[in-house]
């Protein structure tokens, strides 16, 4: 959490129209929460599904239906210091100490390990200019065409833009000219 999913998500959302859906992207977290039956994947396409934890899921069919999807999908991990995501995590009410948070860190690499993920830095995707390299490697990774005018990652200093990409993406959906799903981007010392 924290680490720069969303910031990934938007560049995928903002740079391939095929990935654009209703929803947005698919929230397998929310499952795990509810219980609910994880969704049929088969035949899924072009979608955009996140997840923060897999490997704590009780759940262990789901487990092996998140498996089976990662051998077919195109993996991205966006990577980001264990101690500005345990600042960060701190904010959302997280109660684990910072050696809890290195365990399930390292439970999370082991669980996506087998499946080769492109592994992005948080601080190449919230910048603008370096988001675009990212975006490179997404596009050569899932081998798609580069866009022509690529969308980059909007400069953290422009919280006036992000506000507004915000509310236009919850109004429009896939509509939206620019796709931000954020919840909120801070990039100082205690993030």
């Amino acid at each position: 959490m924290r680490s720069g999913t969303h910031l990934v998500i938007d560049l995928v959302l903002n740079n391939f129209a095929a990935y654009r859906r209703t929803p947005l992207y698919v929230d397998l977290d929310r499952y795990f929460r509810r219980t609910d039956p994880v969704p049929e994947f088969t035949g899924v396409g072009s979608s955009v599904i996140k997840t923060h934890f897999p490997q704590i899921t009780a759940a262990d069919e789901a487990t092996v239906r998140i498996r089976e999807l990662a051998r077919s999908a195109i993996l991205v991990q966006p990577v980001r210091a264990l101690p500005a995501v345990y600042s960060s995590l701190q904010r959302f009410g997280y109660r684990g100490s910072r050696e809890d948070l290195a365990r399930e860190a390292e439970r999370f690499d082991a669980f996506w390990a087998p499946f080769g993920p492109l592994k992005l830095s948080f601080e190449d995707l919230a910048d603008t200019e370096r988001s675009l390299f990212c975006l490179r490697q997404i596009a050569q990774k899932a081998q798609l065409a580069m866009p022509p005018s690529p969308i980059a990652s909007l400069p953290k200093q422009n919280s006036w833009a992000i506000l507004c990409y915000k509310a236009i993406t919850r109004m429009l959906g896939r509509r939206a000219p620019r796709v931000n799903t954020s919840i909120q981007l801070t990039m100082d010392s205690r993030d």
